[in-house]
C-alpha cells in the first residue's frame, strides 16, 4: 500500500522579515498574479523603507506565460513588472542564447553518440566541425561583454571548447560527454552573467539597503541547480547588475536576508540533496550558517559556522531573521516541521558585526552551482565502468526463452511510478516518463540504451519544491518550460513520423504557459517544448493523463481519449496525432454527443491500446468493466468500431485487473498483456488476433524466497517489443530492466 505523504504546503508568498516593525499587508498575498491558478509563488520579496515600496523577484506562475516570474514592484494598488534592460541589451542576451543552445545540441549529439542513439543521417555529421563552427561565434562574440568576469569564463570555455573538439576526431569516451555537458552550463552562465537580470530561480533571498539605496540579492534554487550569485538592484535606475565576489557563502536556497548599517546578513537556508531511497528528503538544512556581505566593498564574510544537518529533509517553510537595534545583535529562525508539526527549531542569535571565523576556507567562488547529486545528477550514471556493446548483445541473444531475466543495468534511475516505458527503435533507446505521487516528479526522462544496457539522463531535473512527493503535482509552472513528471499511465508515445514523442499533460499549473496542455520530447536534443497542436475540428478529447491512450502507427499517433473535458469517465472516441503538421485529426467516434460502442474512459491503469500492422487497426482493452475480456477493433482504413468477444472468455481470468500494457508482437500475431490477478497471482495472457481467442502462457517469471515476484507487474510496469532483437523489454519503476526472447509455436498450435 502506497504511503502518501502529507505535506507542508507553504503561503502563497514568501514573507522574508527584514525588520519587527514591517509586516507586509494583505493585498500583496497572491503576488504578481493575474488569476487564481497558477498562483506566484516561490518568490522573493523585500520593502523599501524609503521610497514606501514593495519588490517581488523570482518563482514562477501567476501572470507568466512562459513560467518564471521576474522583477515586479506593487505599486497604484497592484504588482506590476518592470522592464529591465535596453533593446540592445536584450538582443545581445537573445543572440547568445542562440549560441548556448547550439553548445546543448552539441552535447546532445555527443550523447547520442556515445550511447549509440543517432540516427542514421546524424551518424555523418562530424560533430568537431560543428564545435569548430561555434567557436568561431563565440570569439566574436568576446568583445561585445562587457563585464569582465563573464568576458573571461567565455574566453576559458573557448579554450576548453577546442580541446574538446580537438577530441571527438577520436573514438568518444564518456569523458567527452560529461566535458560536454560541463561546456554547456558554463556557456549558460556566461548567458546569466550578461543578462539584464538574474536567472529564474525559486526561492532566492533578497533584502533592501537603506544607506546605497539598494537591493541585494543572492542564491535560490534554478533551471541548472542552487546557485551562489549576488546581484544588486538599483531603487532609482531600476537596474539590475551582478557582482562578483571572489569568495562568497555556499550555494543555498530558502535563507533569510536582512539588512543593516551597510551590511547584509545571509542566515541559514537549505542545500539540495540527492538520493535513491523512498520518498525521501531532497534538501539538507544548513543550520545556523550567518555570512555578512559589505555593500561597499563587495565582500562576504562568514561570521557563524553552525553546524550542517547530515539528514534529508523535504521542503520546509524559509528562514526568517531578525535585528534588535538597540543590542546591535542578529537573530534567526527556522522550524523543522514533520507531518505539519513543528518538532524542533534552527533558531539563534549573535552580535553584530560579527568577526571572521575562517571565509576562505568556507567560502565558494561565485559562479559555484550545487548539482543534486545520485540519481538526479547526469554524471552519477556516468560513474560506471566503458560498457562492452558486443558482450552486452551476445547476453541478450542467449537468453532463456519465454523467461524474464533481469539484464541488470550497472545504475538504474530514480523511482519513476505510474507509467509505461516508449520504444526509440530507431535509436535503439527506450524512454521513460513517469512519476507522482510518491515517486520521481522532476523534468527529466531516462533513456535506455538497447546497446549498452546502460540508464542515463541529459540534464538535473527540476523539482517542485514543497510539492515534491505530493498527490496532484505542482501547483506551478516550471522554471524552463518543461512539464513536472507525474502519472503518465498510456499517455504519452514515440512518433515514427517525426521521431518525436507527445504527451498529454493537461493541469492547471500550465494555464498560461502551455493552453494546448500536449508537451513534445525531442529525443535528438533531450529537450520539451509546449506542442502547437490543435483539433482540425471542434470535436475535441480531453488531452489529460489518466484518460487517454496513446499508440504510435505509421499515420501517426492513435489517441483513445475522452470526449468530457473535465471529470472522470467520459464516452470516449479515437483521434490521430499528426505531429508534423500539429493537428489531432478525427477518426472514428469523436462527435462529443455520439454513443459508440466505445467503452467510457477508465482513467488510470486498467484500459489500454495497441497497434496491429498486418491489418492496420488498433485493439483496445479495458480491465475495469465486467466484460473485461472484450475487446474493440478499429479499422483505421474504414474507420469502422466494433467490439469482439473472443473464444476462451469464460475462462479469462477476470481478476486480471491491467490492461495497460497491451503489446503487439506481429511475429506471431498476437497481443501480449502481463496483468496482476488478485492477491499473490499475475498472469501473461495472449489475445491470439487470428484466431480470435484468449490463451494464457505459463509463468514467464520467478518468485524467491518471500514469494516476491520477479518482475511484479503493476502500475509501473512498462512493456515494449524489439523487432530488432526479437524479444520483449520490461522496465520497472526503479529502473530495473527485464528482456525475454518469445516463442509461442505451441501455444498457438494447441
Amino acid at each position: 500500500m502506497r504511503i502518501y505523504i502529507i505535506l507542508v504546503f507553504l503561503c502563497a508568498f514568501l514573507v522574508q522579515v527584514h525588520s519587527a516593525e514591517k509586516e507586509l499587508p494583505d493585498p500583496l498575498d497572491l503576488g504578481p498574479a493575474s488569476t487564481k491558478y497558477p498562483m506566484a509563488k516561490w518568490g522573493a520579496r523585500c520593502y523599501d523603507s524609503d521610497a514606501q515600496l514593495e519588490y517581488w523577484f523570482g518563482g514562477s506562475g501567476g501572470d507568466s506565460k512562459t513560467g518564471p516570474l521576474f522583477t515586479y514592484v506593487f505599486k497604484d494598488g497592484k504588482w506590476q513588472e518592470i522592464q529591465i534592460g535596453t533593446e540592445e541589451q536584450l538582443q545581445q542576451v537573445a543572440d547568445f542564447r542562440k549560441l548556448e543552445t547550439e553548445m546543448r545540441r552539441i552535447y546532445a549529439a555527443i550523447a547520442n553518440r556515445y550511447y549509440r542513439a543517432e540516427t542514421e543521417a546524424e551518424r555523418k555529421v562530424a560533430l568537431n566541425e560543428r564545435c569548430n563552427t561555434l567557436i568561431g561565434q563565440l570569439n566574436a562574440f568576446t568583445v561585445k561583454i562587457q563585464r569582465t568576469f563573464a568576458q573571461d569564463k567565455l574566453k576559458a570555455e573557448i579554450n576548453a571548447l577546442e580541446t574538446l573538439a580537438e577530441k571527438l576526431n577520436n573514438a568518444l569516451s564518456i569523458k567527452e560527454v560529461a566535458e560536454s555537458r560541463r561546456i554547456y552550463r558554463a556557456l549558460a552562465q556566461v548567458r546569466m552573467y550578461i543578462d539584464v537580470q538574474p536567472s529564474p530561480r525559486a526561492y532566492a533571498s533578497m533584502t533592501y539597503d537603506s544607506q546605497s539605496k539598494k537591493i541585494i540579492l543572492f542564491g535560490g534554487e534554478g533551471i541548472f541547480g542552487v546557485y551562489a550569485d549576488t546581484w544588486v538592484f538599483d531603487t532609482q535606475k531600476k537596474t539590475w547588475e551582478p557582482v562578483f565576489p571572489k569568495q562568497v557563502p555556499p550555494p543555498r536556497c530558502a535563507h533569510a536576508m536582512i539588512a543593516h548599517d551597510g551590511m547584509v546578513y545571509v542566515c541559514g537556508g537549505f542545500k539540495a540533496r540527492g538520493s535513491l531511497a523512498y520518498v525521501t528528503g531532497l534538501w539538507m538544512r544548513m543550520n545556523a550558517d550567518v555570512w555578512r556581505y559589505s555593500v561597499k566593498e563587495n565582500t562576504w564574510t562568514a561570521i557563524n559556522r553552525g553546524e550542517e544537518s547530515k539528514k534529508g529533509e523535504r521542503f520546509q517553510p524559509i528562514y526568517t531573521a531578525t535585528i534588535n537595534p538597540d543590542e546591535n545583535k542578529l537573530s534567526w529562525h527556522g522550524d523543522v516541521i514533520v507531518y505539519r508539526k513543528v518538532k524542533a527549531t534552527d533558531s539563534g542569535t549573535i552580535p553584530l558585526p560579527g568577526n571572521d571565523i575562517g571565509t576562505a576556507k568556507l567560502a565558494v567562488a561565485p559562479d559555484t552551482i550545487q548539482i543534486r547529486g545520485s540519481g538526479f545528477d547526469p554524471a552519477w550514471y556516468e560513474a560506471v565502468p566503458e560498457p562492452d556493446e558486443s558482450t552486452f548483445q551476445n547476453t541478450l541473444k542467449n537468453l532463456a526463452v519465454n523467461k524474464w531475466t533481469n539484464v541488470a543495468p550497472p545504475v538504474k534511475h530514480v523511482r519513476r511510478d505510474w507509467g509505461t516505458t516508449v520504444l526509440d527503435i530507431e535509436r535503439d533507446q527506450l524512454l521513460h516518463w513517469a512519476g507522482g505521487h510518491s515517486s520521481h516528479c522532476g523534468t527529466d526522462v531516462a533513456h535506455y540504451s538497447l546497446r549498452l544496457n546502460r540508464w542515463h539522463i541529459a540534464q538535473t531535473p527540476e523539482l517542485p519544491f514543497e510539492y515534491t512527493y505530493s498527490n496532484d503535482g505542482a501547483q506551478n509552472p516550471t522554471l524552463s518550460g518543461r512539464p513536472w513528471g507525474s502519472h503518465t499511465y498510456l499517455s504519452y508515445a514515440l512518433d515514427s513520423v517525426t521521431g518525436k514523442m507527445i504527451w498529454a499533460g493537461k493541469h492547471r499549473s500550465y494555464t498560461h504557459t502551455n493552453p494546448t496542455w500536449a508537451f513534445i520530447y525531442d529525443p535528438a536534443e533531450y529537450e520539451w517544448t509546449a506542442s502547437s497542436m490543435k483539433f482540425e475540428t471542434d470535436d475535441i478529447f480531453d488531452v489529460e493523463r489518466h484518460k487517454t491512450c496513446m499508440v504510435p502507427t505509421p499515420h501517426g499517433i492513435v489517441c483513445w481519449g475522452d470526449k468530457r473535458i473535465g471529470g472522470q469517465g467520459g464516452l470516449t472516441g479515437i483521434w490521430l496525432a499528426d505531429l508534423k503538421n500539429n493537428t489531432y485529426k478525427p477518426i472514428a467516434a469523436t462527435n462529443k454527443k455520439e454513443k459508440s460502442i466505445l467503452p467510457n474512459a477508465s482513467y488510470g491503469d486498467r484500459q489500454g491500446i495497441c497497434y496491429d500492422s498486418k491489418r492496420d487497426q488498433v485493439l483496445m482493452f479495458h480491465f475495469k468493466l465486467k466484460e473485461k475480456f472484450q475487446i474493440w477493433r478499429c479499422d483505421l482504413k474504414t474507420k469502422k468500431i466494433d467490439v469482439l468477444t473472443p473464444e476462451g472468455s469464460t475462462e479469462f481470468p477476470m481478476a486480471a485487473d491491467m490492461g495497460r500494457e497491451a503489446t503487439y508482437i506481429p511475429d506471431y500475431d498476437v497481443v501480449y498483456i502481463p496483468s496482476r490477478a488478485g492477491k499473490g497471482v499475475q498472469v501473461d495472457l495472449i489475445y491470439d488476433i487470428q484466431n480470435n481467442r484468449w490463451l494464457q502462457m505459463p509463468a514467464t517469471y520467478a518468485t524467491d524466497k518471500k514469494g516476491k515476484f520477479l518482475p511484479a507487474y503493476g502500475v509501473s510496469t512498462g512493456i515494449e517489443w524489439d523487432a530488432k532483437r526479437k524479444l520483449l523489454w520490461l522496465v520497472q519503476t526503479d529502473g530495473s530492466v527485464y528482456a525475454m526472447p518469445i516463442d509461442l509455436a505451441s501455444l498457438l498450435k494447441d
